[in-house]
């Protein structure tokens, strides 16, 4: 599936040796890829804006400020994409950025996700800009010159269907590789001597370009350091319907987080594991009803406007987008060897892995007085589900590449919003309960369709699901419960 175009790289002159320390320069770089496509190898064009420090200090992190990262998929990479049914796509994109001083280099991403789907051109070329989502600052550990230049880029995009289902495969992953002949440099960052010792580590979260004294390598991250796990990405929060005051948050937090979960087979009195997924969560800030009264000195909260118009005042609203993340793919763990007794008898095992179709939403309403008539947190999700790597009574039964679900599987858990035992917030995660609807099978068997017979064992209602949300991870900020990042254990 899928093509992307992409641009050249053009950017900055060398900059003086003393650059003052509030100076910046701009990168403004077009970059051309060669990626490997269904048709073959095709130039993609990737934009890179951003400012960069003129000049910094030894054991200072340097990060970009202000990244834009768009793609541009050919017309070629286009009709791949309308010739497997899509109407739309959506697209996750890491720049390769390597960091060099003297001898030594470290590599990191320039991250950047689309999740809102754009529609295909019915000609030309597709242009997609992305919402920047993840960036390691850099640090130098002494004097010299950080020179930063594109490296390779990995690309997925994900085509969705006029209805709104994903295409089939869903989504293509692309390595590319920087096209030859072209100046990949992105900008030079002068590091000044500090004023006192340098630490042998980065600061948590931060790559590290040059080698310790006395060490045959430096690792890119310190042990000591915040690793965030490399599928947390910054997503998009949902929009805000009407325009906050200006003492609102404009960027809240970006977490990620791990789920787990249950889910009953009603039919064959059996259960499935979802083993641990991570999700990538784009909230909005918590606020009140800004038209609720509520008297000096207790103004409203500004944060998202709760519906319906009556709720009290006292009511504090949030929404957030959640989006997993395995690989550049918007899928979950695959459930491996999942084992049932059809007919009460026959022992058979199966893999089974979702896909998110968009997506989902987390719509929370917190009671301060904690009145859980007032407290509910709703999130909603569709998937589809594809079966595969079958075994009956122990004997491999192929299943072939295609046996998924017919419709989307439509999800939705709730809990009571709050704190403590029983209880759900997004950040502090928790259980969230509810029942859904298995839909018929399609595509399942290789030399005979046994999509009835999946069918007949499986789909229907009444199947319970019991979703585990952990911790958050907070990509942005001081990455508060990044160290570890929680993994939940599932609760039945």
């Amino acid at each position: 599936m899928a093509g992307v175009a992409v641009l050249a790289a053009g950017l900055v002159g060398p900059l003086p040796m003393a650059a003052a320390q509030d100076e910046t320069v701009r990168v403004d770089a077009r970059l051309t890829y060669l990626c490997p496509f269904v048709s073959g190898e095709q130039p993609v064009e990737v934009r890179l804006a951003a400012d960069l420090p003129a000049g910094a200090t030894a054991g200072e992190p340097v990060r970009p400020a202000g990244l834009a990262i768009s793609l541009t998929v050919p017309q070629a990479g286009v009709a791949e994409l309308t010739a497997l049914g899509a109407a739309s796509v959506t697209a996750l994109a890491r720049v390769g950025v390597a960091i060099t001083h003297g001898g030594s280099t470290a590599e990191t991403n320039w991250s950047g996700t689309k999740t809102s789907r754009v529609v295909l051109p019915t000609e030309g070329d597709l242009t997609l800009p992305l919402e920047p989502s993840r960036v390691t600052p850099a640090v130098l550990g002494q004097p010299g010159a950080m020179t930063f230049a594109a490296a390779d880029t990995s690309l997925e995009l994900t085509g969705y269907q006029s209805d709104g289902a994903v295409t089939d495969p869903p989504s293509l992953a692309l390595s590319c590789a920087l096209a030859p002949d072209q100046d990949a440099t992105l900008a030079t960052v002068q590091v000044s001597a500090a004023d006192t010792p340098v630490p042998v580590e980065p600061p948590p979260g931060a790559v590290r370009v040059d080698k310790p004294k006395g060490s045959a390598a430096a690792p890119e991250v310190s042990p000591t350091a915040v690793e965030i796990p490399e599928d947390c990405e910054q997503i998009e929060s949902p929009n805000i319907p009407w325009p906050p005051p200006p003492e609102t948050p404009t960027n809240p937090p970006k977490y990620c987080a791990y789920i787990t979960a249950f889910t009953n087979l009603a039919k064959l009195d059996a259960s499935v594991l979802q083993p641990p997924s991570l999700v990538n969560i784009g909230p909005t800030a918590p606020g009140s009803n800004k038209d609720s009264p509520r008297p000096a000195p207790n103004p409203p909260r500004p944060g998202l406007k709760c519906v319906p118009e009556d709720l009290q005042s006292n009511i504090l609203c949030q929404k957030a987008n959640i989006l997993p993340n395995l690989g550049g793919r918007p899928v979950l763990t695959p459930a491996e060897n999942q084992w049932v007794l059809p007919f009460g008898f026959v022992p058979t095992k199966a893999t089974m892995q979702l896909t998110q179709l968009g997506v989902s939403q987390a719509d929370i309403r917190l009671h301060l007085a904690q009145n859980p008539v007032h407290a509910k947190a709703v999130v909603t999700a569709r998937y589809t589900v594809r079966v595969y790597d079958a075994a009956i009574n122990g004997v491999p039964f192929d299943l072939g590449p295609h046996c998924r679900t017919a419709e989307p599987l439509e999800i939705v858990v709730d809990a009571i919003a709050g704190f403590g035992a029983g209880k759900y917030l997004l950040d502090q995660g928790g259980v969230l309960n509810g029942e859904v609807v298995i839909p018929p099978f399609t595509g399942c068997g290789v030399t005979e369709d046994v999509s009835p017979l999946l069918t007949g064992l499986i789909s229907g209602p009444g199947n319970l699901v019991r979703l585990t949300q952990g911790k958050v991870c907070t990509i942005t900020g001081t990455n508060v419960g990044c160290n570890p990042i929680d993994i939940p254990e599932p609760v039945r």
